[in-house]
């Protein structure tokens, strides 16, 4: 039985897929507005929200990831509007993304106790490496690198807009949503291919357990 578990484990897994995109944050329901635009103006007041990442420190050229969030309430429109910016540093060749979004949020109570937070999220994307930090096998000899490359440079900066949209349904004391990432898939490649990134869904949601019965 447990052979057969195992080969059946590996055979699901050898099927997975696995896309690298986004930074991830350990502590994300703390950067609620990058999890979902659905919780802009979720607190029913203004917010401001910011988070470092640094990830992998001790070795050179770490990845490095800067949010901040702006968000607030609309009682009299029963909306809520977000601000998001995100900068990442990655590798040695300091591959660069900047992020600047506008969110808009409605809510509404469809049942007796939940209600219900449609989103949309549109941003701005750009891209840039610097390409004097990178090091190819032409650089190479015995006495260790010496002069440039013959390699092309690539684009300096490439820029692109994208959408997402997510649903957050909640009540007081549980809460579940969905988010739907780079709706457009648009292409990020700064060598002058085509290299979409790809679409992403995320699932979130919680339950609130009380103690004592508080």
């Amino acid at each position: 039985m447990r052979k057969e578990f195992s080969l059946t484990f590996i055979l699901i897994w050898l099927n997975v897929h696995i896309f690298a995109q986004d930074p991830h944050f350990s502590q994300f329901f703390v950067n609620s507005l990058y999890l979902s635009p659905s919780y802009a103006g979720s607190t029913q007041g203004t917010r401001l929200i910011t988070d470092i990442r640094d990830q992998w420190p001790g070795i050179p050229g770490s990845f490095f990831t800067t949010t901040l969030s702006l968000d607030h309430f609309i009682p009299t429109l029963n909306s809520g509007v977000g601000l998001l910016l995100m900068k990442d540093v990655a590798g040695q060749g300091h591959l660069g993304s900047m992020q600047v979004g506008v969110q808009y949020t409605y809510q509404f109570r469809a049942f007796k106790n939940y209600q219900i937070r449609p989103s949309i999220h549109f941003y701005r994307s750009n891209r840039t490496i610097d390409f004097n930090r990178l090091v190819f096998n032409d650089q190479l000899s015995l006495s260790g690198v010496t002069g440039g490359s013959v390699e092309v440079p690539p684009l300096k900066q490439v820029g692109y807009v994208d959408f997402s949209s997510s649903i957050l349904i909640y009540s007081s004391v549980n809460w579940f949503g969905f988010t739907w990432d780079h709706m457009l898939e648009p292409n990020q490649s700064i060598v002058d291919a085509y290299s979409p990134i790809p679409t992403k869904y995320t699932f979130f949601g919680g339950y609130k357990f009380f103690l004592n019965g508080k």
